[in-house]
This record gives C-alpha cells, structure tokens and sequence, in this order.
C-alpha cells in the first residue's frame, strides 16, 4: 500500500508542457510476475527509475513548420525519469502501468512464452512480447517563436497517442541474477493545434518514432523482495524523418516485489 500511495504522489508531481520525452529506457525483464489474478494469487512489481530519452519541443516543430527553425533542432537528447507497475493477470500474463515524467503514461501486457516466471527464481532461459498504448493532451501555452528576426507567441495544444512494442530474451542465474537483451519499437502520432498573433487556428498532423536495443541486468537483494536494474543500450529517435537523434543510453532502476 505504502508503494502504490508513492507512486501516485509521484505522479502528481508532473507538470505538463509543450514538450514530451521518448523514453529510451525500458527497466523490463523478459519474466513475468507468476500470480494469477482469477486465482486470488496476486503478484506484482513496482519501481522508480531514472534513465535517458529523446525530447521532442513541440514549439520547435511549429517553428518549422512556419519556417522559422531549422529541421534539425526538433529532437534532442534528455533524460527521463519514471515509475512501473506490474501486477499479474494469468501465470503467464502480466498488466502494466508505465508512467514517465513530460511523456504519455502507457498501459498494456507483457506475455511470457519461453522459461518459468520470476516467482520460480529458476535458471535458464526466458523470453516475452510486451505490447502497450497510451495517450495524453498538454494545456494551452504560450511558446515564444523567432520568425524573420522577431519574435511571436504562439498558443499550442499537442494530442498524442503512442503505442509501444518490445522483444526481450535473457537468461537468469540462480538465483539472484538475470541478463537480458530488450529490442523496442515506439510509435508518437501527434496532433499539434497552434494559433500565432492575429492568425487563425492552425492544425499540423506529424509522427516520431524512438527504437532501441538494450542490454540489462537484474539483481536481487538477500530477501528477494527488491531489486536493482542496471541498462546499457543504444537509441534512435527521429521526427518525420527530417530530424534524428542516435545515442547511447543508460539508467538505473530500484524496485520491490510483492504477493
């Protein structure tokens, strides 16, 4: 109870912004929990963690889009810094609840079809498909935009839907470590309204993508019921394919298990 009241206080310490992160970061292993919601053996995760994302200014993107900015200042390299929640739906099935600071919350499932789950703490190999979906819609704001020398506030309201997919494929040692391997695909489809001084209210459709492959381990303390996560990988992020940002990415995870 103390880790669910946490996290909802960490979630209401975000603010919105015209902006939003495309986390590069994933603090998932290919185990799910191995409780079982319809048997009454519910099992979870939670955990906080901090790591590295591709930060898109929506601003920026108005800016290009009037032809005030160049292309290549739409994304950037930030950091990010999150919460999960996992919580078992069938032996096999896992829900989470992924939240990022200045990005869209997502939910969805992770299955697990090679290796017995994490609540076994058994060697071997393991492997899952997690697929999720979110959405979010900033408040208006007023952006200043440098158009010809000068400069213009803009309103802007950004709608984005995103939709999340990954692959990952590790091997645990008993009983206490897991390495792993995790390939990710995420989708951004925006709506972006804007209005200048003394315009009309405008409307620019546009799409970023983030994909990554990253390198994890997982270690539990003594007692089994935390962990520590470790990430090194490599990010892709770009913008309408006119505007990308490749780098390195690390972070670091702190997390608990329940039952």
């Amino acid at each position: 109870m103390r880790i669910l009241l946490f996290l909802l206080l960490f979630v209401g310490c975000a603010v919105n912004n015209v902006k939003y992160r495309m986390p590069a970061n994933r603090f998932n292993t290919p185990e799910v929990t191995g409780g079982s919601l319809f048997t009454l053996d519910l099992k979870g995760r939670a955990n906080v963690n901090y790591g590295a994302s591709n930060k898109v200014s929506t601003s920026d993107v108005i800016a290009n889009a009037i032809g005030a900015e160049s292309a290549d200042t739409l994304i950037e390299e930030s950091s990010q810094l999150g919460a999960r929640l996992d919580l078992s739906i069938l032996d096999r099935l896992d829900f989470y609840w992924n939240y990022t600071l200045y990005s869209p919350t997502t939910v969805g499932f992770k299955w697990q079809f090679l290796g017995k789950t994490e609540d076994a703490f058994s060697a071997g190999w393991k492997s899952s498909l997690t697929a999720g979906y979110g959405s979010s819609t900033t408040g208006q704001r007023l952006m200043p935009i440098e158009d010809t020398g000068t400069t213009t506030l803009t309103s802007g309201k950004n709608d984005t839907d995103v939709y999340d997919t990954y692959w990952m494929i590790g091997y645990r040692f008993p009983e206490r470590l897991i390495v792993y391997l995790n390939i990710n695909y995420t989708l951004y489809d925006n709506e972006l309204t804007y209005k200048q001084q003394s315009s009309t209210q405008q409307v620019k459709n546009f799409d970023s993508d983030n994909w990554g492959a990253i390198l994890g381990l997982e270690y539990y303390f003594k007692s089994k019921s935390s962990f520590l996560l470790l990430e090194l990988g490599y990010s892709e992020g770009q913008v309408e394919s006119i505007s990308k940002n490749n780098m390195l990415s690390a972070g670091i995870n702190f997390g608990w298990r329940f039952d």
